[in-house]
């Protein structure tokens, strides 16, 4: 597929950097107060952040939009690099 060897060319790094803002966005957008908090590899997303199963399933559709791939095709390119 076209676009997975376009993301497998990203570093994991800019990668990440770019799933953070995508979290941020929704987070913000959900107005609960947990902008304001770190986002880092380690977060949980319910547990940290606060987001619900809801959440979740929209952060994921977010995901897979922005990257034009499955979010599984994303993260299984990160830890294969």
């Amino acid at each position: 597929m076209i676009e997975a060897r376009i993301y497998s060319m990203a570093s994991p790094h800019d990668i990440e950097k770019q799933v953070v803002v995508i979290v941020r966005e929704l987070l913000v957008e959900s107005g609960q107060g947990f902008s304001q908090r770190e986002i880092s590899r380690s977060s949980s997303l319910q547990r940290h952040l606060g987001m619900d199963s809801l959440g979740r399933v929209e952060l994921f559709r977010r995901i897979e939009k922005h990257f034009h791939a499955f979010p599984e095709r994303i993260f299984v390119v990160r830890c294969i690099q």
